[in-house]
């Protein structure tokens, strides 16, 4: 949790550098209405309880399209609980706490994501990236094999077979094909290494997290950040986690 609360901090860093000394609001969300909150290193920490099931969470930052909470679930019952990241949900609201409706949104609110999921996603987009290289490599060897050929036909065409205009087309022809052949391979491997970059970078994210789905014990608790889509003109957030036939609500508001 540390190395990624890093990561969002040089975030916002880099962005203040590159906007210089023009100003930058920074998106942030703030608890609203809460009852039992404290500042714990400058982060506002909210706690909501319901049927011995405690929640205690803050808002640390953005990451890609997601906020990011730092939450931790407090089993104070006499039986094991099963939590999830997806059990949490996050809800535009507008300032009546009416429902928030972006553009077409055709859903109001997300469900957080589940870490694991996320890595099972992206080993298999990283699957098919090396097919799809792979695949790529042979109609590029195919078009230069092809392209260099064609080059040697039209060298070795005497002028009693051809017209030297014709030998010209040819020869041209198969320079393009062993351009094109050798001109996609380097875009195509340039391809997969950028994709291959950002996919590992993603992988390397989702297996720091430490909230995942898992049990928790009687009098234990579990901690980590939990990652859900968010609506950034929204007034007001809802995030709830649900309780039996209930919910555990905290409230937050996006700062000013």
């Amino acid at each position: 949790m540390k190395k990624l609360t890093y990561i969002y901090s040089i975030v916002v860093i880099t962005i203040g550098v590159m906007t210089g000394c023009a100003p930058t609001r920074v998106f942030n969300l703030e608890p609203f209405g809460a009852t039992n909150s404290t500042v714990i290193n400058g982060r506002t920490v909210v706690k909501e309880s319901k049927d011995s099931v405690e929640v205690v969470a803050s808002f640390v930052g953005l990451y890609q399209d997601y906020a990011v909470f730092d939450v931790e679930v407090f089993n104070n019952t006499n039986h094991d609980l099963l939590v999830s990241p997806k059990d949490f949900r996050l809800t535009p609201l507008n300032e009546d706490k009416t429902p928030y409706f972006y553009r077409e949104q055709e859903q109001v609110g997300y469900l957080a994501i589940d870490p694991t999921e996320e890595i099972i996603k992206l080993d298999n987009r990283m699957v098919k990236e090396e097919k799809r290289l792979k695949t790529a490599k042979t109609v590029n060897t195919i078009l230069a094999i092809a392209g260099a050929v064609t080059l040697v036909a039209g060298a070795t065409k005497s002028s009693g077979y051809r017209e030297a205009a014709s030998v010209r087309n040819t020869m041209a022809l198969g320079e393009s094909m062993l351009r094109i052949g050798l001109t996609k391979g380097a875009v195509d491997r340039s391809v997969y290494y950028s994709r291959m970059d950002q996919y590992s970078s993603q992988k390397d994210v989702w297996q720091q997290q430490t909230f995942l789905k898992n049990v928790i014990a009687p009098n234990s608790s579990l901690r980590g950040d939990v990652f859900i889509r968010y609506t950034s003109s929204a007034p007001l957030m809802q995030m709830s986690y649900p309780v039996g036939s209930d919910d555990i609500v905290i409230w937050f508001e996006r700062g000013k």
